[in-house]
């Protein structure tokens, strides 16, 4: 199918306070107003009291890739610029591309470790449901994965999966299971995403908590 005619971009900020995640807000504001090259909102997804891991979605209206780009590369002088422009030069903050993101469950486990969530990378799939296991740790010997927790981590992948995935897909003529080109982009429940919560998580206001760690959607 046709990629998704959006992209979303994750800014994530270490153990903000609700003065710095103010402000980082009205820096957000500033730069969204100066892009003209397509629509963009950014929204505030973590409210918390006190220090918390933050995040803000921008979500870029389009599916071009070189409009993408260059917002993806604005994103970065605002990523670099943005500690002083808070009054905070020892802020940590980074674009959000290695986990999925939002999580929309809690992370499968215990070993290796699977994450269900939304595809972070600025490609076609932007933003699309997707599972990504991995052994967390770095260890000189780490357990070897035998074909026995192979299979056990398939089983609960698959039922995990098909607790998460949108009926859109059972519409298709494609894997059955639901992938990149199941969904459907006009479905109401999932936007073509492939979450069948994702409308909902949105009119919600895309809410995530940090408490974990990682950031689970809260629809």
């Amino acid at each position: 199918m046709p990629g998704r005619p959006e992209r979303f971009f994750w800014l994530h900020a270490k153990q903000a306070n609700e003065m710095t995640a103010s402000a980082i807000d009205g820096v957000n504001r500033h730069l969204i107003s100066s892009w003209t090259d397509s629509p963009v909102e950014c929204v505030s997804c973590v409210t918390a009291p006190g220090s918390s891991d933050r995040l803000w979605l921008f979500r870029l209206g389009t599916g071009v890739q070189k409009i993408a780009s260059r917002f993806n590369a604005l994103l970065k002088g605002h990523l670099e610029a943005l500690p002083a422009a808070v009054g905070r030069p020892g802020l940590r903050v980074k674009r959000q591309v290695n986990l999925p993101t939002p999580l929309v469950r809690d992370r499968l486990g215990p070993w290796p470790k699977t994450d269900i969530g939304l595809h972070v990378v600025n490609d076609v799939y932007n933003a699309m449901l997707v599972t990504f296991t991995y052994h967390e740790g770095r260890y000189y010997n780490s357990p070897h994965l035998q074909l026995v927790g192979i299979e056990k981590m398939a089983a609960s992948v698959r039922t995990a999966w098909g607790d998460l995935a949108c009926p859109c897909h059972s519409s298709t003529s494609c894997c059955g299971s639901g992938c990149y080109d199941c969904f459907q982009l006009g479905c109401p429940a999932c936007d073509g995403t492939g979450w069948r919560d994702f409308s909902r998580w949105a009119k919600c206001g895309y809410a995530i908590d940090y408490r974990s760690g990682f950031p689970l959607a809260n629809p």
